[in-house]
């Protein structure tokens, strides 16, 4: 119970330095094979300033057309009872062959790819997302398809740069998961909105 307790402390140590921005690298990370064993994989890194100059083939391999954006919540701590007010938001992507989650925290952004859905959506870095068991899955909010003129993966890093959403310092009140997550959703999406916050 004593070690259980102790990596819990840990744990929520570590998320609240994330929260605050106080780990944050100015990285986009992106790991391709999502699917391999939990624990920090082996990334592709890009500094946020050289986001259209990184190699779209070892970024994303083919560049496939985006189909359908899906928004996400889940808890920010595990202690929380509800994420009705408190959350944090990510992006889901379909594509012909694959899923994508992108997502901004206290770290950096991340990007995952995988052929299952739910390994994007359930896992961050390999590891459950925060509050879930592997049984529950974080909350959809809202789906919609993408504009034909801005449907294909590497206009998300185009777009990452123009709108300074990697080199801005994560903030918890202003640059953080739900703005990002807003930026991008809004941007890429053909009919719907999703207001920051809100559920």
């Amino acid at each position: 119970m004593g070690e259980s307790l102790s990596n819990s402390v840990r744990s929520s140590a570590k998320n609240v330095k994330e929260v605050f921005g106080r780990r944050y690298t100015f990285q986009l990370y992106i790991d391709l094979e999502c699917e391999g064993a939990a624990g920090q994989p082996e990334q592709i890194t890009v500094d946020a300033g050289k986001l259209t100059e990184a190699d779209p083939w070892t970024c994303f391999g083919d560049n496939e057309h985006i189909k359908n954006i899906y928004l996400f919540k889940n808890k920010l701590m595990s202690w929380q009872w509800t994420q009705l007010f408190l959350f944090h938001s990510f992006v889901v992507f379909e594509t012909k062959n694959y899923w994508w989650s992108i997502e901004k925290n206290g770290e950096g952004v991340t990007i995952q790819r995988s052929k299952s859905k739910g390994r994007v959506r359930d896992y961050y870095r390999r590891n459950l997302r925060t509050g879930f068991d592997g049984i529950s899955s974080p909350d959809h909010v809202v789906k919609d398809g993408t504009k034909a003129s801005k449907s294909q993966l590497r206009d998300i890093m185009a777009f990452m740069e123009d709108a300074n959403l990697v080199s801005s310092r994560y903030n918890i009140v202003s640059s953080n998961c739900q703005s990002f997550a807003s930026h991008l959703f809004n941007h890429f999406a053909k009919e719907k909105t999703w207001i920051r916050g809100k559920a």
